[in-house]
């Protein structure tokens, strides 16, 4: 297994991209300020909604971020942000600012 530190950032947790055994998740609440002092090594995105990253590049000064839809598949040492919309909407497309998102740290420890 690969040990280069990656920062991965999800719309969700996708509890199947993790080993299917026993694990400790270390889960903590961040502003969406913070982020940037949570980026380490590699950035890979697999948020593919648009206005999100459009805000997460925003944050991070970077403007390379794109939509992607790709499928996660956890790796050791990978760090997982999960930045969602603090108010779940259904249906068509939304456009998001700073406000309306949320982050999470993830971190994946084992038992």
């Amino acid at each position: 297994m690969e040990n280069t530190q990656r920062t991965i950032l999800l719309n969700a947790l996708p509890l199947n991209a993790l080993p299917r055994q026993q694990l400790h998740l270390y889960i903590r609440p961040i502003s969406m300020e913070e982020i940037r002092n949570y980026v380490q090594g590699q950035i890979v995105n697999y948020i593919r909604h648009q206005s999100t990253v459009n805000v997460l590049n925003e944050i991070l000064g970077l403007n390379g971020l794109q939509p992607n839809s790709g499928i996660y598949q956890w790796r050791q040492n990978d760090r997982l942000i999960i930045v969602t919309l603090r108010n779940a909407v259904r249906g068509g497309e939304v456009s998001v600012t700073l406000d309306d998102l949320e982050a999470w740290l993830v971190e994946v420890l084992p038992h």
